[in-house]
């Protein structure tokens, strides 16, 4: 990875691929392959300028974050703003600006049981962040339970996965997209 990062500092960025491209065909889940790659191909800022951008202008009253993962996005949340984490190996004792509850659970298992509705109290969520799975069907899932506790000017950001080897019906047939896939992300704001 650090011979592609070499080739994107210089302007390189098919080499970058490539040698990406080589790195993922030693281990496929390789993250820093991942993420060097999706910079080649899609150059610009990346998901936390624009996520922090979000923050700066929309000045959410609620912040909803579907996957929390170490909470690097959720800190970028203002004090002023009351965030809430949902992630099963959410994990507290983070030292979070804005004042913050996390949900050891799935997506799933927090909308459908009411734990959303205690944990919004009667509010709406003002901006939301969907970084869990990283899968279709579980944002499709996940998508009408977040539209209806938004308010009329509520804004989702996503991170959208493109795997590129191993197809849904593929997956769905018993293939292990962990170990198989080949993304590339890209934020995405709807």
């Amino acid at each position: 990875v650090a011979k592609a990062e070499a080739y994107l500092a210089a302007g390189q960025p098919d080499a970058a691929v490539a040698a990406c491209r080589e790195a993922l065909a030693l281990e496929p889940d390789l993250l820093a392959a991942h993420i060097c790659m999706a910079r080649a191909k899609l150059p610009g800022e990346d998901f936390l300028a624009y996520l922090a951008h979000f923050h700066e202008t929309l000045r959410p009253r609620v912040y909803l974050e579907i996957g929390v993962d170490v909470g690097r996005t959720l800190s970028l949340a203002r004090p002023a703003t009351r965030v809430i984490g949902v992630d099963p190996a959410a994990k507290a004792g983070h030292g979070f600006a804005a004042p913050t509850t996390l949900f050891a659970l799935e997506s799933d298992v927090f909308f459908e049981s009411g734990a959303a509705e205690r944990a919004l109290a009667g509010e709406t969520v003002d901006l939301a962040f969907v970084d869990g799975l990283h899968l279709f069907e579980q944002a499709l899932r996940d998508a009408p339970e977040r539209v209806a506790r938004s308010g009329q000017s509520g804004v989702e950001a996503r991170i959208v996965c493109i795997e590129q080897q191993l197809s849904v019906r593929e997956r769905d047939l018993g293939g292990d997209h962990r170990d198989q896939r080949s993304k590339r992300c890209v934020a995405q704001a709807a």
